[in-house]
């Protein structure tokens, strides 16, 4: 009866980390994704899963403010962060930030000792935030109310200081933001006619849009960053160039 709330792999990908309904972690080798640990999660309140790249740690955030940061080679808690935030927990490429958001406000952390490294606010709300593997761009979107419609801008920013680089306003209030480095691309979906938005970038210059002919409920970039995977119900356009 128990099915999967939240997952993450490990900085090496050696390792799956599953969250079921029942409130147990699972500790999975995906060699042959045969379970080698578990763990009661129930008394924790758990609200998503992130492994911190280079080390062995799972920070798992949960509810009352709290970081509860966990040892998964011992399958150990070693210590909490009380931070309040509103988003999932992010980090920098080498794990030596952590990149967290509260209302109209994007934060950096020490990982270690929770120490604010700087922030940025912003005019609205923070709906959506992507931060591309290998790039020093973060992609974020928020959220202004101008009479009884919302108003969405999207935003470039450097990953170093936090200064926005660009702006789209008059944004699509996209799902999935997915940005590629590799082919200086972004993906968005849904546009406004559910499908795939394709900009190009530095400028966001509209460069196509992707039909899908069912529901996405997830996007991927592969490991080299030319191909855009999506999961679709009914298995149609599984991947997508």
């Amino acid at each position: 009866d128990n099915y999967l709330i939240h997952s993450a792999l490990s900085g090496n990908d050696s390792l799956l980390f599953v969250q079921s309904s029942s409130g147990n972690l699972f500790k999975i080798t995906t060699s042959n994704m045969a379970v080698v640990d578990t763990l009661q999660l129930e008394q924790y309140s758990i609200d998503g899963l992130e492994s911190r790249p280079g080390t062995e740690l799972l920070y798992l955030n949960a509810e009352w403010n709290q970081i509860y940061i966990l040892d998964t080679f011992h399958m150990t808690f070693t210590d909490t962060l009380n931070i309040p935030f509103d988003s999932g927990i992010y980090f920098s490429d080498f794990g030596d930030e952590m990149y967290l958001s509260s209302v109209g406000c994007l934060y950096a952390y020490d990982p270690d000792t929770g120490e604010q490294l700087r922030s940025q606010f912003f005019p609205g709300i923070i709906t959506r935030m992507e931060f591309p593997y290998g790039s020093n761009s973060i992609f974020i979107l928020w959220c202004t109310i101008s009479g009884d419609d919302p108003d969405f801008t999207l935003a470039e920013l450097d990953r170093s200081t936090f200064s926005t680089l660009e702006t789209l306003e008059n944004s699509p209030n996209p799902t999935f933001i997915r940005y590629t480095d590799f082919l200086s691309r972004l993906f968005l979906y849904p546009s406004t006619d559910y499908g795939i938005s394709v900009l190009d970038m530095p400028g966001f210059q509209p460069s196509g849009e992707v039909d899908m002919d069912e529901y996405v409920r997830g996007m991927i970039l592969s490991p080299d960053q030319s191909r855009l995977y999506c999961l679709v119900y009914y298995n149609s356009n599984e991947d997508v160039d």
